[in-house]
């Protein structure tokens, strides 16, 4: 999936995320082939093949996110008063929007005359194990043990795993994290005494995800996996860099071609630049998600081509202008713009057009959007009074207020929803660059901000 993207991203040339770009490829690519004589068929053994690694990248597409986190230390940290008026612009936002979302979503079923929005059924099942969430997994070790029927697929949680009810659980089967603990040993020595910092960096990000995963589920509300590891991973970096003698900030990067860079101009990839390229492959990978959702997304591609279309300018207004009334400055107000939009489209409109905007203050918001969504959002959807198998209004919505964050956490609750969301968030991203790509639009929020 890498090669696919790095291709795409050679030949394209395009100011779109390659990531985000080669979905849409593939996607409409897997659409067009099953139209063709015994095309579904060859389709089908293709995935079946590729079902393995697909179900792998997006059970741990959330892992991939930890670099966001960890980065935000090194950001330029804004005053007390301006923090709250942050903190005040978020929670109106988000009160505000998530629930405009959601009855936006159902509105427009009915305007659409779309048949059963409340609950629209799996066009075809998928692998037991992907439905399930990470820290339930590996407590079923036998494929017989964990299948379920279409109507868990769609609306029922996964239940308690017989004789397991700890409090603190494994997250993972025993003998990766025998692995992954044996590598942290060697890989702290080679720190120590050379400057190959990526190993250690990068086995501690993994174990502190799994720690993370192994939190109590009443715990996991507040310190939500993501949010775990990133703390605990920054903590590491932290110990590593001062027994080295640096600062957290004055550390160098992670560098696993040191010795190949001073042959020849090759990159020095950190532990992040690898979480970041399998997360590049796994927002690809979701076409798959899409392609086995295809008779839900076709049914309804009115109702999300709408929402997205109109929710996407009407965020960007409102977030600018909800900050600014908060007293926010200009730059501040302008980031807080794309906070739904997910990580890439957003530092393309950062790069391209709202180049005044706080990008750091940004990209937190984006990220902090995302695990709110993840940690709360189906809980929000039924104080609101939404059911949890109304797949439509739930996908649109997670995709637009949580992105692709959001869109990781409901693979493993709801799949018929996740494959909306992950349309959902795509096309709401890609709807806000070109909305802030029109100069009178860009012009507007600057005016706003100001």
């Amino acid at each position: 999936m890498l090669v696919y993207v790095w291709a795409v991203d050679r030949m394209v040339q395009s100011k779109v995320p390659a990531s985000v770009l080669s979905m849409l490829i593939l996607f409409f690519a897997l659409l067009l082939i099953s139209r063709l004589p015994n095309g579904a068929a060859a389709i089908d053994r293709v995935l079946k093949w590729s079902d393995g690694g697909v179900e792998w990248l997006l059970k741990w597409m959330t892992l991939m996110f930890a670099p966001a986190v960890v980065i935000i230390p090194a950001q330029d940290l804004l005053n007390g008063r301006e923090i709250g008026r942050v903190i005040g612009g978020f929670v109106i936002g988000l009160c505000v929007f998530f629930p405009l979302s959601l009855w936006s979503a159902r509105g427009l079923q009915y305007v659409f005359q779309v048949k059963g929005h409340e609950s629209p059924t799996l066009h075809e099942s998928l692998p037991a194990q992907s439905e399930l969430a990470a820290d339930d997994v590996s407590m079923r070790s036998d494929p017989s043990s964990i299948k379920s029927s279409e109507k868990a697929h769609t609306s029922s949680p996964t239940k308690p795993v017989p004789g397991v009810s700890g409090a603190f659980r494994i997250p993972i089967h025993p003998f990766t994290l025998i692995i992954f603990s044996a590598l942290f040993g060697p890989s702290l020595v080679i720190a120590f005494t050379s400057d190959i910092l990526q190993p250690v960096h990068l086995c501690i990000t993994i174990l502190a995800y799994y720690i993370g995963l192994a939190m109590p589920r009443q715990a996991k509300t507040l310190l939500h996996p993501l949010l775990t590891c990133g703390f605990l991973t920054i903590m590491g970096l932290w110990a590593i860099a001062g027994l080295q003698g640096h600062s957290l900030k004055s550390a160098k990067s992670t560098k696993i071609l040191t010795a190949m860079a001073a042959q020849r101009p090759v990159p020095e990839p950190g532990a992040g630049d690898v979480l970041y390229s399998l997360l590049d492959a796994a927002v690809a990978a979701l076409a798959v998600r899409m392609y086995k959702q295809r008779q839900l997304l076709r049914e309804y591609a009115a109702t999300i081509l709408t929402a997205v279309a109109s929710l996407s300018i009407v965020s960007l207004f409102f977030h600018v202008g909800i900050s600014k009334a908060f007293g926010m400055d200009a730059s501040n107000s302008l980031a807080m713009g794309p906070r739904f939009v997910t990580t890439p489209l957003a530092l393309q409109i950062f790069d391209s057009v709202l180049t005044e905007a706080n990008t750091s203050l940004g990209v937190v918001m984006i990220l902090v959007s995302g695990v709110i969504g993840d940690v709360v959002g189906l809980k929000l959807a039924k104080v609101v009074g939404f059911a949890k198998d109304d797949n439509i209004s739930l996908g649109v919505t997670i995709g637009i207020t949580s992105h692709a964050v959001g869109t990781a956490g409901l693979l493993q609750r709801n799949p018929a929803a996740a494959a909306v969301s992950s349309l959902t968030f795509v096309l709401f991203a890609t709807a806000s660059v070109i909305w802030t790509s029109i100069p009178p639009i860009a012009d507007a929020l600057r005016t706003i901000a100001r």
